[in-house]
């Protein structure tokens, strides 16, 4: 990781920063270092990982009960809880360790709240001016720790999500597949990760001039983490449910490709949030 930093930065040093971007590098990072920002970091993932565990409990039982009734074989399999303490876990264990160093690389290649998707220009210094170096380290300190913050929870999410798959299929090595599935969860858990929404904002504020990026931009300076806490919150209520249908009835006709891993994923979600969603009405109007 520390070399490829270091190339980044070399290639990074022949790209200067136009005076927008320079505009734009400036504005966000005086949104950004500041203690509520890091704080709400750290508790925005701190409060998934219960959400994530209760999505693994639901989305268990629903996954053994498919396999019981004939529905699912095992290769389909995506969670079992208790994994790491399972004789197939602990052998497994080195292996899932080994590979979550490339998972770190990948997870801090996308960014969060650079909406550059190019590691080489988010590598750049805002100012070349010696005067001013010291506003460059105090933006890549900022994105350091912001990077640390996530860390914290993406390697264990990450780790969590491959051992269940794993040890649910009963593999002994990583796949493409499995290391594809456990990424984007992790990814979730943090609220990193394309989606569709992120990817329409994007092509709004770049595909159009300076004028219309800058429009954009001052509506809306951060385009990945508030698509995918918007998301994150959808999946996790009762309208979800809807999606979850949707996608049954599209399976059962043969017009989606959706696996049902997925649509069980899915409703896990669902039930989650309405179960969260109804404690909390309850819990305000115990009458």
């Amino acid at each position: 990781m520390e070399i490829l930093e270091s190339v980044y930065e070399t290639l990074a040093e022949k790209i200067p920063m136009s005076g927008l971007e320079k505009w734009e590098s400036v504005k966000k990072t005086g949104m950004l270092f500041n203690v509520p920002t890091h704080l709400r970091n750290m508790v925005s993932n701190a409060f998934m990982m219960p959400i994530r565990k209760l999505d693994d409990a639901i989305a268990n039982v629903i996954e053994r009960m498919m396999q019981r009734l004939g529905y699912m074989d095992q290769g389909e399999l995506t969670r079992r809880l208790g994994w790491s303490t399972t004789e197939h876990g602990r052998k497994i264990k080195s292996v899932i360790d080994d590979t979550i160093p490339r998972a770190e690389m990948e997870i801090q290649s996308l960014g969060k709240y650079n909406t550059s998707g190019n590691a080489i220009l988010r590598a750049r210094d805002t100012f070349s001016s010696d005067r001013l170096q010291w506003f460059n380290k105090l933006s890549k300190l900022n994105d350091k720790l912001m990077t640390m913050e996530d860390m914290l929870f993406f390697d264990r999410a990450f780790r969590d999500s491959l051992g269940q798959i794993m040890t649910a299929r009963g593999m002994s090595e990583v796949t493409d597949e499995v290391y594809d599935l456990a990424f984007r969860r992790a990814g979730e858990a943090v609220f990193r990760g394309e989606n569709a929404l992120s990817k329409a904002v994007l092509q709004l504020k770049n595909g159009g001039g300076k004028l219309r990026h800058t429009l954009v931009d001052s509506v809306v300076p951060f385009v990945e983490t508030p698509s995918n806490i918007m998301i994150t919150s959808f999946q996790h209520s009762p309208m979800e449910a809807g999606v979850v249908l949707a996608n049954i009835v599209s399976k059962k006709l043969g017009k989606s490709g959706i696996e049902t891993a997925e649509i069980i994923n899915k409703a896990a979600k669902a039930t989650t949030g309405t179960v969260l969603t109804a404690a909390g009405v309850f819990g305000q109007h115990p009458d």
